[in-house]
């Protein structure tokens, strides 16, 4: 499954890092670089 995050925020990384180590594609942006 191929998923997307906008703005991740504390949240979003999380769901984000669970999705990838599940085998998931997942592309993230968030509009501070700093943040990622």
């Amino acid at each position: 499954m191929r998923v997307a995050f906008l703005g991740l925020g504390i949240m979003g990384r999380g769901m984000a890092t669970n999705l990838a180590k599940a085998g998931h594609e997942v592309s993230v942006w968030n509009r501070t670089p700093g943040k990622e």
